[in-house]
């Protein structure tokens, strides 16, 4: 068995058998729903979130029938979970896989952030190293026309010369490198594209990495979410790197109905008004609310459930071990809804990681 294996069992086993296979599927692809917002938020799945956006849903329903084929996990009523021999085939895969230090799906695979930088970057380095030896023409690492005209836009722009952006890259990446162990420092050099060099793929470089090319490319991809940390956290050390991000740092999953939702709250408008003023319906304008509470500690969830029933559907999701709504909703047996619910698991989920 392969990385995508433990990624995928890993996933699956989070989910505690609460959740379909379509929902693990719209985790690993970073789906932008306020379903998927939560589940993530519930099943403590941010590290995991956005990592397998090449992922193709055929590809992904293949292994999912190979595994219950092999009996590794159970389809039980839409809901999947591992069997007995799943868990031991996942406690096997975790002697040898696991999520390299600094990665963070939901902060960089999620935002689509790591890809923008990467490309950027990337052609950055390859564009310099050709101008310093008075070479034009070459064919661009991206062909990406939105990242093309970002980089000739910032090369154009920069007071900088060519000498002093090669040195300045020189720099501030020599000095991240350095501070990894050699084979992390050499794994993301390889990656470049210069005059002399190619960068290779990672099915070249999977050597190391148990032979796995995607194993390889979440270790390349953990190096880059530590090089975004280190930009974000020390601008002044990394000068010309957080020029590359400057524009589109965003780290908070909230959709821009979502946003403009939150605006109409902020207002002091009602549920039913701002159902009125944006056009949408009832079951939308809720979903920002979920988006916005798990995003916002001071989102007014008292507003809309009181503490006695968030008290109640919790003694619930306790008792029985479930973040199932209609699980809940149905031993409750009182007029609360799917929507008070959630915002009763988002607001209890708040306070455990908060503690």
């Amino acid at each position: 068995m392969s990385f995508i294996d433990w990624f995928l069992l890993t996933i699956l086993s989070k989910l505690e058998g609460q959740r379909s296979a379509g929902g693990a599927f719209h985790i690993l692809k970073g789906k932008r729903s306020a379903q998927t917002i939560q589940d993530v938020h519930l099943f403590h799945l941010k590290t995991y979130v956005g990592s397998m956006k090449d992922l193709s849903r055929e590809n992904f329903d293949k292994k999912i029938n190979e595994y219950i084929k092999v009996g590794l996990i159970i389809n039980n009523n839409d809901h999947i979970s591992l069997s007995v021999k799943g868990t031991e085939a996942l406690s096997n895969l975790n002697k040898r896989f696991y999520l390299p230090e600094g990665y963070d799906g939901s902060k960089y695979e999620w935002t689509g952030l790591r890809e923008v930088f990467w490309n950027r970057l990337s052609l950055i380095v390859q564009s310099v190293t050709h101008l310093i030896r008075e070479e034009h023409s070459f064919i661009p690492v991206t062909y990406q026309l939105e990242t093309q005209r970002w980089v000739r836009n910032f090369l154009k722009n920069t007071p900088l010369s060519v000498k002093e952006l090669r040195d300045s890259l020189y720099n501030e990446l020599y000095q991240f490198l350095n501070t990894l162990p050699s084979s992390r420092a050499n794994l993301f050099t390889n990656r470049l594209s210069t005059p002399i060099a190619t960068g290779r793929t990672f099915d070249q470089l999977c050597v190391a990495f148990y032979e796995d090319p995607l194993y390889t490319k979440v270790y390349f991809n953990s190096i880059i979410h530590q090089l975004l940390y280190q930009v974000s956290e020390r601008k002044k050390e990394y000068g010309l790197l957080s020029k590359l991000i400057h524009d589109i740092v965003s780290t908070k999953m909230i959709s821009e109905s979502a946003k403009e939702t939150e605006k109409l709250l902020n207002k002091g408008l009602e549920l039913e008004e701002i159902m009125q003023v944006r056009g949408l319906k009832r079951s939308t304008i809720e979903d920002h609310f979920i988006e916005l509470a798990i995003n916002n500690h001071e989102f007014p969830i008292l507003h809309f459930i009181c503490k006695k029933d968030i008290e109640d559907v919790l003694t619930i999701a306790s008792r029985f071990n479930t973040k199932r709504l209609r699980f809940i909703k149905d031993k409750l047996n009182n007029d609360i809804s799917y929507f008070q619910i959630r915002l009763a698991l988002t607001k209890a989920q708040e306070e455990t990681s908060i503690g």
